[in-house]
């Protein structure tokens, strides 16, 4: 499959992990002798070896890697143009499309987001009731692209 542009690769992949359930990352880049990108992969975000950074044995951080193969390969041309070289979506765990939302790569805010939680904390307005009539604007807490804690972590840069 030929693509446009890096940025119309990722869309899609993007598209396809939120509908199936899981989490995208950037896995591998390589680059040119000229410093531009011409190869890179695009994997799920359980791919990769559990690595223990316990300092603590008492305390053990759980991973969430689970060695999934789940990937694709992407070629760019000197057109820049993008060729997915190799596919490979099968994953070694459980996907849960109602729950991709929770991901780091499908957590977005836009601008009016951003910029009405603003003007309403300005106001006053509580972000409690502030993050509920943006869910009710949406249509529901499941058509969100972010949590209220999030809200919360944005109003707290913001000051």
């Amino acid at each position: 499959m030929i693509l446009n542009s890096e940025e119309e690769v990722y869309n899609l992949y993007i598209e396809f992990a939120r509908q199936e359930g899981f989490g995208i990352t950037k896995r591998s880049t390589r680059s040119g002798e000229d410093g531009k990108l011409k190869y890179y992969t695009l994997s799920c975000v359980r791919g990769g070896k559990r690595i223990s950074t316990a300092k603590n044995d008492f305390n053990p951080r759980l991973s969430t890697k689970m060695n999934c193969q789940a990937k694709i390969n992407v070629i760019i041309g000197n057109d820049r143009r993008c060729t997915i070289s190799h596919v490979n979506l099968e994953h070694n765990h459980a996907l849960n499309p109602h729950k991709s939302r929770f991901q780091k790569c499908n957590k977005k805010m836009d601008g009016y987001v951003k910029r009405r939680i603003e003007l309403n904390d300005q106001a006053g307005i509580g972000l409690s009731k502030n993050f509920h009539s943006l869910a009710v604007e949406s249509g529901g807490y499941e058509n969100l692209t972010y949590n209220e804690k999030d809200c919360r972590n944005y109003i707290a840069k913001a000051r």
